[in-house]
């Protein structure tokens, strides 16, 4: 879990990973899908995936309070 400033850097952080074949999600907070953002949906799906199958998510301070991924170390 890397935590960024801006949905910004979450978006360019995620892409420059996924570029380089780095499976990555990413988690920012709601709002237009125009600004970078998700959705209800989209969060639940993005923790899943993280929880499931990436190993890397970069989040916002959406993710700062209330996230628990016990698997995370």
């Amino acid at each position: 879990l890397i935590l960024v400033k801006t949905r910004n850097d979450a978006v360019a952080m995620v892409n420059y990973l996924q570029q380089r074949g780095i499976d990555a999600e990413m988690l920012v907070g709601q709002s237009d899908p125009k600004r970078y953002g998700m959705t209800p949906k989209q969060q639940l799906d993005a923790l899943s995936n993280f929880k499931s199958k990436s190993k890397i998510m970069i989040a916002t301070s959406v993710a700062e309070e209330g996230l628990d991924v016990v698997s995370c170390n």
